[in-house]
C-alpha cells in the first residue's frame, strides 16, 4: 500500500461520509470502513486509486472499477454485498458505498473451525447458491467465487452469507469469445479467478459461464466438509496443472458415497458441457439431502472396532431409513 496515493485518495470524500478506518485494498481500490453523518449507519466506501498506481493498466481497472458498481447496481439479493451509494470526490475521484459487513470470511471461518457442522454447512452453501441462482438470472458471472469473497456475518443468530469482491466479474451479454481470449493471452494478471476454484476452461482462456461459478462452490463445499482445499499443490502451477488435467476432481470416499456426492459429480464435471449450468436445481437437490447422516459416513473413516466391516456396510446406506439400518448393522457387529 503506497501511503502517499491512499492519502491523496482520501481526501475530497464527502462531508455526508466520515472515514473511520481503512479496511484493505483491491487491484483497483482502497476499502475503508466509514459512517453516514445523517443516519449513523455504517458503511464501507471503495475508492478508485489514482491512475498512478496503474501504469499500463489504466484503462482496464478503470473499466473493472465501473463495471462493478454497474453489476452491483443490477443485483438485489439478502446474500450479495448491497450497492448504497456512488459518486466522486471533490478531487473527481470516483467512488462507490456498499453495505459494511460485520463479520469474517468463509476462508478464516473454516480455520478457526477446523471442520464446520454439516448442520451449518447446509445453512452456509445453500445461501451461497442462492446468491449464485440470483446473479446468474441477471447475467453475471462471479468468475472468482472462493471462500475469501464469501463473508459470515455476526450479527444473526442464524448465519448470514453475503457474496463479495464483483470486481472480476462479466456479464454474458458483454462476452465475446474472440475478444476475451485475447484479454487472456495479452496480460496474464488479469486472467479472472483465483486458479485454486478456477474451472479449467476459465484457465484456459475459454468464455466462462454459471458452470464456472458452481464448479467453485463445489470444491468450496468440499472444504467446508473437510477443512482442506479440494486442489492443493506446493505451487500454482501445480494447481493449475490439476485443473486442467483430464483426472476428475478428487471427493473423498466417504463424501462420494453420500447422496451429497452425486451433486459434486454434477458440478465439478471438467468437461463443461458435461457440467450443470442449473444453480435452481442444484440448489434444490441440495436441500433435499441429508447432510446430517454424511457424520454417519465420517465415523465410518475413524473407526477402530472391525472398521473395514463398518466401512462397507456404511457405505451400502442410501439415506433412507438410515437410522433403523444402523441398528441392524449395530447387532451384526455385536453377534461377530
Amino acid at each position: 500500500m503506497n501511503k502517499y496515493y491512499l492519502k491523496k485518495t482520501i481526501n475530497g470524500i464527502p462531508n455526508i461520509y466520515k472515514l473511520e478506518n481503512f479496511i484493505g485494498e483491491g487491484s483497483n481500490g482502497f476499502i475503508f470502513k466509514a459512517k453516514h453523518n445523517n443516519t449513523g449507519q455504517k458503511v464501507a466506501i471503495k475508492l478508485l486509486k489514482p491512475i498512478q498506481c496503474f501504469g499500463n493498466n489504466t484503462k482496464f481497472q478503470m473499466d473493472c472499477f465501473y463495471k462493478e458498481v454497474y453489476l452491483y447496481s443490477k443485483m438485489n439479493h439478502p446474500n450479495i454485498v448491497k450497492l448504497i451509494d456512488k459518486g466522486v470526490t471533490n478531487h473527481k475521484q470516483p467512488f462507490f458505498v456498499f453495505e459494511f459487513i460485520n463479520g469474517i470470511t468463509l476462508k478464516d471461518f473454516i480455520s478457526g473451525q477446523k471442520k464446520l457442522s454439516t448442520s451449518l454447512v447446509k445453512e452456509v452453501m445453500s445461501q451461497v447458491l442462492d446468491a449464485i441462482n440470483h446473479f446468474s438470472s441477471k447475467g453475471v458471472i462471479h468468475c472468482d467465487l472462493k471462500p475469501q469473497n464469501i463473508m459470515i456475518t455476526n450479527n444473526r443468530l442464524q448465519k448470514q452469507v453475503k457474496i463479495i469482491d464483483f470486481g472480476s466479474s462479466i456479464m454474458r451479454k458483454e462476452i465475446k469469445q474472440r475478444q476475451f481470449k485475447k484479454v487472456i493471452r495479452s496480460n496474464e494478471t488479469q486472467i479472472k479467478g483465483t486458479p485454486t476454484y478456477c474451472a479449467p476452461e476459465q484457465l484456459r482462456g475459454e468464455t466462462p459461464s454459471v458452470k464456472c461459478d458452481l464448479y467453485a462452490w463445489g470444491l468450496i463445499l468440499i472444504e467446508c466438509l473437510t477443512g482442506k482445499t479440494a486442489i492443493q499443490g506446493e505451487s500454482i502451477t501445480q494447481i493449475i496443472q490439476q485443473q486442467l488435467s483430464d483426472q476428475a476432481v478428487t471427493i473423498p470416499s466417504n463424501i462420494l458415497s453420500h447422496p451429497i456426492g452425486s451433486i459434486l459429480e454434477k458440478v465439478l464435471k471438467k468437461n463443461p458441457s458435461l457440467r450443470s449450468d442449473k444453480p435452481d436445481l442444484i440448489y434444490e437437490e441440495f436441500l433435499k439431502t441429508n447432510l446430517k447422516t454424511l457424520d454417519i459416513w465420517f465415523a465410518s473413516v475413524t473407526s477402530t472396532s472391525k472398521n473395514q466391516t463398518y466401512h462397507t456396510m456404511i457405505n451400502s446406506l442410501h439415506g433412507k431409513n438410515v437410522f433403523k439400518q444402523l441398528k441392524k448393522i449395530s447387532r451384526q457387529l455385536e453377534s461377530k
